[in-house]
């Protein structure tokens, strides 16, 4: 790994660790920081100005968890609506649900 100087090589500038996306990719983790910045670039147009006054990135920060916590509710209320479709055998959604996850036919066959 690295350049040759002779015999001997150099070490990398950037060690295999610390760009290597293996272990990320097996454990179905993201790979690149692409919703970080996302989210940054959100609260930044949201500030409309570089250099905002603390009471305004307060007012920001706590409307934008709001708005997190909202999500996250419908999230889990559109998963149980799934769950409890799929329980059921109603709604084609929870079937929709349940073949993308490769487990449809199972769950025709319990019907």
């Amino acid at each position: 790994m690295g350049r040759r100087r002779g015999r001997d090589r150099q070490q990398p500038m950037f060690p295999p660790n610390a760009w290597n996306c293996y272990i990320r990719t097996r454990e179905n983790l993201p790979r690149t920081t692409n919703a970080y910045e996302s989210w940054h670039r959100r609260l930044n147009t949201l500030m409309g100005k570089a250099y905002p006054s603390f009471y305004h990135v307060l007012q920001l920060l706590q409307e934008e968890t709001a708005r997190i916590h909202q999500d996250i509710e419908k999230l889990e209320a559109a998963d149980n609506d799934a769950s409890a479709a799929a329980a059921t055998g109603h709604g084609g959604l929870g079937l929709l649900s349940l073949e993308a996850s490769g487990m449809r036919g199972a769950a025709l066959q319990q019907q």
